[in-house]
């Protein structure tokens, strides 16, 4: 699953992944390995980031 999405909000909100992860409670090679496609999110792992970054999580899942 394509979870770039939470890369290109995360940078719009101009928030570093060392950020992010500090307030979801994982590490920023958590975040990284995300946005990446090497590790995939838990649900409530998504809300956390979607809560953080101010919006909704299907908005983390879509393609545009």
């Amino acid at each position: 699953m394509d979870f770039s999405k939470i890369q290109e909000i995360r940078i719009a909100k101009k928030m570093t992944q060392n950020e992010l992860a500090q307030k979801v409670g994982v590490t920023r090679e958590h975040v990284s390995a995300i946005e990446n496609g090497r590790k995939v999110p838990s649900i409530s792992l998504l809300q956390k980031i979607a809560d953080v970054l101010a919006c909704l999580l299907v908005d983390l899942l879509s393609k545009n």
